[in-house]
């Protein structure tokens, strides 16, 4: 048998990590073009070797990131690192807002398991623009304009980047690790080993775990409550650990919106406990929301009710699951403020027309099940929200029926206190109505609605109900390029 010397074999491909080294440039638009010709935008394929494509862009991907990551920090978005022990030598990067322990409503956002941090695709990122292909619009959304005074805080969690490259010293993503340099061009390729596992985020709901337990739990000052965003496997992994844990947390979880839902209703959830207002498929139920790939305009009702237990709505967008959330960001924003700002309003259940199997069990449950008044009132009954907040919702929320009697647990009873790691969180809550979270969604001039026949927050309605205030990987698709 013919063997080669490592000398004789071709070398691997270099490039360098810049985007003016390498060619590119950002346009006044925010899109990534090529230098030599202003109107092409960036191709995988460079060379008849994909090796030499594999290589070209992943240095591409390196320099996009790092941008990112830059104009992150500059949004008060600092890394932290999991597991922040500083023992370990393997660790991963979340981004967690300055404000951390002054806001007074937490965001946290988990996406998908594919993805390096703070980005949805690095091909839209080039196509459509930096912003749009990552999570910046949505740091701005949740932060504003002054993300050191924001009363809003974020926490980005890093499901993708849970493979440890000894070479260079960091974690990346499992495409990434395949990318990175090589002795050769024709290395045959390595498989992993305990060497690249990073320490608490081995896996997605290892990585959940420890944002809920670790970084967001500590961070939880009396009263604050937290609002959850997932993408795909990010919306999934958040839902189980809170299935899992939620008499450790439902006082403090106000809303949880999903984006390209995972969860398949009949599996997933025990629809017999919507007999409890304070049960975790009561709250999916009355304040989850889920957004899914359709071609109807943005906000309209879709089908999925009985496949993923909650109410679906059109993300805008009917291709590609990168782009949902920043299509519907505008949505997902002005409903989840609504949601923080006023404990009171619950999803109302409608089956769409073209609802597969509208006499389902699920569907069934999620109609007939619906807890009477008397039953729901734990707590004192809260005058109606003051004049200026609802001045501050009309304009781009139709259709909503506030009670005179909107219900606040206040002080948690004895057998209603949380324990989860350390903390205990008890706490009084003696206003059920905040202020419009700060930042830009505050103002109705930055929320774009659709008024299309069955907009997005037509189907909102007030009930007696708890104050919500107080989660198994699949890889789906390539990155795109």
């Amino acid at each position: 048998m013919q063997r080669f010397e490592e000398i004789h074999l071709p070398p691997d491909p270099v490039f360098p990590d810049e985007l003016a080294e390498l060619g590119f440039f950002v346009t006044e638009d925010d899109k990534i073009r090529v230098i030599e010709s202003p109107g092409q935008a960036p191709r995988y394929k460079i060379d008849r070797n994909d090796r030499v494509n594999k290589v070209h862009i992943e240095a591409l991907h390196s320099a996009i990131h790092r941008i990112i990551a830059d104009r992150l920090t500059r949004m008060s978005m600092n890394p932290y690192p999991i597991p922040a022990d500083g023992v370990a030598k393997s660790t991963a990067p979340v981004f967690v807002s300055d404000n951390i322990s002054t806001a007074s409503r937490i965001v946290v956002f988990i996406g998908e398991l594919v993805e390096d941090l703070g980005l949805f695709s690095y091909r839209e990122a080039c196509d459509e623009g930096i912003s749009f292909g990552s999570v910046l619009d949505l740091t701005k959304a949740v932060l504003g304009e002054n993300p050191e005074n924001s009363a809003n805080a974020l926490i980005l969690a890093n499901p993708g980047q849970r493979v440890w490259h000894n070479a260079s010293g960091s974690p990346l993503t499992v495409e990434s690790f395949r990318n990175r340099a090589q002795h050769s061009a024709v290395v045959r390729e390595r498989p992993m080993s305990l060497r690249n596992a990073v320490e608490s985020n081995t896996s997605l709901p290892e990585h959940t775990k420890y944002v809920f337990e670790r970084i967001l739990l500590p961070s939880l000052p009396l009263g604050v409550k937290v609002d959850i965003i997932g993408l795909s496997e990010g919306g999934y992994a958040a839902l189980m650990y809170l299935k899992k844990n939620w008499m450790s947390w439902w006082p403090h979880i106000s809303s949880i919106g999903l984006v390209n839902p995972e969860q398949v209703a009949d599996v997933d959830f025990d629809f017999t406990e919507l007999k409890n207002p304070k049960s975790f498929v009561s709250f999916v139920r009355e304040r989850g929301r889920a957004w899914v790939l359709s071609s109807q305009p943005l906000g309209a009702r879709e089908v999925g009710l009985g496949m993923h237990g909650c109410n679906c709505y059109s993300s805008g967008e009917d291709k590609r699951i990168a782009c949902m959330v920043s299509r519907a960001l505008a949505h997902i924003m002005a409903w989840a403020n609504l949601m923080h700002s006023i404990p009171s309003l619950a999803e109302d259940i409608v089956v769409v027309e073209g609802e597969p199997n509208p006499s389902s069990k699920v569907i069934s449950a999620m109609l007939g099940m619906d807890i009477d008044e008397d039953e729901t009132t734990n707590g004192d009954e809260d005058e109606m929200p003051d004049n200026a907040i609802l001045e501050g919702l009309e304009g781009f929320v139709n259709g909503l029926a506030l009670k005179s009697n909107l219900v606040s647990f206040g002080a948690l009873a004895a057998d209603d206190t949380t324990e989860a790691g350390e903390n205990k969180l008890v706490y009084d809550n003696d206003d059920i109505i905040d202020e419009t979270p700060d930042g830009e969604n505050s103002d109705d001039s930055d929320v774009t609605v659709v008024h299309d026949p069955q907009p997005s927050f037509n189907n909102i309605v007030t009930r007696q109900q708890p104050q919500y205030g107080e989660p198994e990987e699949s890889p789906r698709h390539s990155r795109g390029h």
